[in-house]
């Protein structure tokens, strides 16, 4: 049974793993062709709507603080914030068991 997730489990985890990094070097290389790059924040160019653009700026305020109120986390540079919950189930059993000990023993 181990013999065949080694042979089968493992080449298939790599295959994965090399398909998923083959996608995102693609993207990411026609994302390359097209990107502008804004080198300041300052004055925006108009003719660059549309586009996908890169900025770099500590000048981004965002207009409150972004806040979980269930948790009590806030951050005030953030621009969004977003909780991913995970659920966990199980089964519980129990059993309770009363024994008498001998007094002769």
């Amino acid at each position: 049974f181990l013999a065949s997730i080694f042979f089968i489990g493992i080449p298939w985890y790599v295959f994965s793993c090399e398909q998923e990094l083959f996608e995102m070097t693609t993207a990411f290389s026609e994302a390359e062709d097209v990107l502008v790059s804004i080198p300041s924040d300052k004055n925006p160019n108009p003719s660059h709507t549309g586009e996908l653009v890169h900025i770099q700026s500590d000048n981004i305020q965002p207009g409150s603080v972004v806040m979980d109120p269930d948790f009590q986390l806030s951050n005030p540079k953030a621009l969004k914030m977003k909780r991913i919950p995970e659920f966990c189930q199980w089964i519980e059993h129990y059993t309770e068991e009363k024994r008498r000990i001998n007094e002769n023993e």
